[in-house]
């Protein structure tokens, strides 16, 4: 984890470095929220907490020096854009602060340098693996209404050995983090139960629906949902149509109308599919 951070902030901050000469302080502050929000807060502190819950007291240390050290980085580079809310966490961080820094106002300190840190292509590969199979697992969840602290199990198939082999070095962060209880690796297509089904690479996850949501409660919300859905689906493919609306309409509202048909659609598409599921349990 810690690398796969180190690889992005040393990303951010050659980002920013350009954007700051070009005057371009828009995307400065974008390149900052996507790190800060989207990478530090959203995943990193995210799938630490494991590592942190672990026995391995060398890469607990490490990792929490690593969360402190990338935050001070982040105040640094965030400091010319927010210098008052910046300057206040940095206060309240100089219990920890290295010795060279204790004392000094954020003010004070130079801005990072992206040679301060390490960039690996081969882990970054991996962590994006990993985020692809929690968010496959959180999507299903919110699609087919299973509560988010509810544990799920999963059945994974796949005969690519080196997709498999990375599943297994991250399983038990996987575990931990998407609330899953059991996984099975030994399965084969056609002896999984009725699933919801995502892909990451060329391994298909199942998580099998039996027994962890109210079939008829869901089937009774996604029929009225997709009914809801075609009425109003209905209605846009009426205006787009009609020939005199068409050549009278503003050209970015026809293009909003189309946009929305097409959104339509899809989800449509995609409620049915879940809705299929749920008649095969």
């Amino acid at each position: 984890m810690n690398i796969w951070l180190s690889g992005k902030i040393q990303d951010s901050i050659n980002e920013m470095n350009k954007n700051i000469t070009s005057y371009r302080f828009d995307l400065y502050a974008q390149t900052l929220y996507e790190l800060i929000w989207d990478e530090y807060c959203d995943w990193y502190l995210e799938l630490t907490k494991p590592i942190l819950k672990s026995k391995n007291k060398e890469e607990v240390e490490e990792t929490k020096y690593f969360l402190f050290h990338s935050l001070n980085t982040i105040l640094k580079m965030a400091h010319p854009l927010i210098p008052f809310i910046t300057e206040e966490i940095w206060s309240k961080t100089q219990d920890l602060a290295p010795t060279k820094e204790k004392g000094k106002l954020l003010a004070e300190c130079a801005l990072p340098q992206a040679s301060e840190w390490k960039k690996d292509k081969k882990i970054n590969k991996e962590i994006v693996f990993l985020k692809s199979l929690i968010t496959g697992v959180r999507k299903i969840r919110a699609e087919m209404g299973i509560s988010p602290g509810k544990s799920v199990n999963i059945i994974v198939v796949g005969e690519n050995n080196e997709d498999m082999s990375l599943f297994n070095k991250y399983q038990q962060m996987f575990k931990e983090i998407a609330r899953v209880s059991n996984i099975n690796t030994e399965a084969n297509l056609d002896t999984v139960p009725a699933s919801a089904t995502f892909v990451v690479n060329q391994l298909t996850l199942n998580i099998p629906l039996i027994d962890i949501i109210d079939k008829n409660s869901e089937i009774k919300r996604l029929t009225k949902n997709i009914s809801k859905l075609e009425k109003a689906l209905e209605s846009v493919s009426s205006r787009l149509k009609n020939k005199n609306y068409l050549a009278n309409a503003p050209e970015n509202i026809v293009k909003k109308e189309k946009d929305l048909h097409a959104s339509q659609l899809n989800e449509i598409t995609k409620l049915k599919k879940q809705l299929k599921v749920l008649e095969e349990i």
